[in-house]
């Protein structure tokens, strides 16, 4: 036995298995019948035994990695990170019950030919195993083209896309503000504004298209004005807070296309001398931290983001380590959660307006 630099024979040797079974240990050790597994766990212990990560890889062909490329703005605002955070955190904590790493690349929306290119050479280069996209915006139709084109394992986070039926795992942003319209108009409320985001996110126009729908089904008023483009910002709802106080007839009720600009809303409301709930309710997305520290503590929708990365990982191991598995599209419900700043709308000085 080679003291200085056991190999796989003597580990093998020691535990009493063949060195077929330590390969299959090292590369996936769930497959390893438990006995065995415990004897060959016993051998490296005792012989101090350090894998060649290179000779593996060539030998299995992986490299035990995972990518998470995060598509994002050039500059990632605080709720973007906000909101991400828990879903990188599953990402993450699901792959530390596994031998695989993780890796992260930040790539920006807009520069679709650099994405392409950085994932070429990952793939090509046998860099990764498998790579998750996370992103708000469109992946490009190219990009899916080269993973499809490779047979590379891969799934899309946050992400929908007409260009494949299948490795999509999202919560539905049209649905959710169907639901939070749905609610609203339980309450009594008709006049419902929303602020928006003028961009090509795919989260904050499916939201913008559920509230146009439920407004639509409840044949209520369609009123342009209470339609405000926001920024996502705390300062944003505080501006599309003034421009609807300042209409003939304001709201009864705002939806925030996210907490960020709901908060900036209250603030506003109430600088300006109004209630909230009492005259005009409101609502925001994504249950962040600022949702509970805003004072009435915000009514809003929260996103089922560990689920969802947990979901995301076990299915691209289980592609994997099965070509012919298939990676079905899985869509998430939201959770409203109701705090005070949501109320009745008879209460409101505006609802006889």
């Amino acid at each position: 036995m080679s003291k200085n630099n056991p190999t796989l024979r003597d580990v093998a040797k020691l535990a009493g298995v063949a060195v077929g079974t330590i390969s299959n240990y090292l590369n996936n050790p769930e497959a390893v019948k438990p006995k065995n597994k415990e004897r060959i766990e016993d051998a490296i212990k005792i012989l101090h035994f350090t894998p060649n990560t290179m000779a593996q890889r060539l030998a299995s062909g992986r490299t035990n990695t995972i990518l998470l490329y995060i598509l994002s703005e050039r500059e990632i605002g605080d709720s973007t990170w906000l909101h991400q955070l828990p879903l990188i955190q599953a990402v993450n904590d699901r792959l530390h019950m596994t031998r695989y790493n993780l890796q992260i690349k930040i790539g920006q929306v807009g520069e679709e030919d650099y994405t392409l290119g950085y994932m070429k050479d990952c793939i090509q280069g046998r860099i990764i195993d498998g790579a998750a996209i996370l992103s708000a915006w469109e992946v490009s139709k190219d990009l899916l083209k080269l993973f499809l084109k490779e047979d590379f394992p891969y799934v899309l986070l946050e992400n929908g896309s007409d260009f494949t039926n299948h490795a999509c795992i999202l919560f539905d942003n049209e649905e959710m503000t169907v639901g939070m319209v749905d609610y609203l108009a339980a309450l009594g409320h008709e006049k419902i504004a929303f602020v928006d985001v003028k961009s090509d996110q795919q989260h904050i126009r499916l939201r913008y298209r559920g509230y146009i729908k439920a407004i639509t089904k409840y044949e209520f008023q369609m009123n342009k004005e209470y339609v405000r483009d926001g920024d996502f910002t705390i300062e944003s709802g505080r501006r599309c807070a003034k421009e609807l106080l300042a209409l003939p007839e304001p709201p009864t009720a705002v939806i925030c296309g996210n907490d960020n600009m709901a908060v900036g809303m209250i603030e506003q409301i109430q600088g300006s001398g109004y209630r909230v709930p009492e005259d005009i309710s409101v609502m925001g997305v994504d249950n962040s931290i600022v949702s509970k520290a805003v004072v009435p503590n915000l009514t809003t929708m929260e996103m089922p983001l560990k689920k969802m990365g947990e979901l995301a990982i076990e299915e691209l191991l289980a592609k994997i380590s099965n070509p012919d598995h298939q990676i079905e599209n899985t869509v998430f419900k939201c959770r409203r959660v109701e705090r005070k700043s949501t109320g009745k709308a008879y209460d409101s000085i505006f609802f006889c307006k």
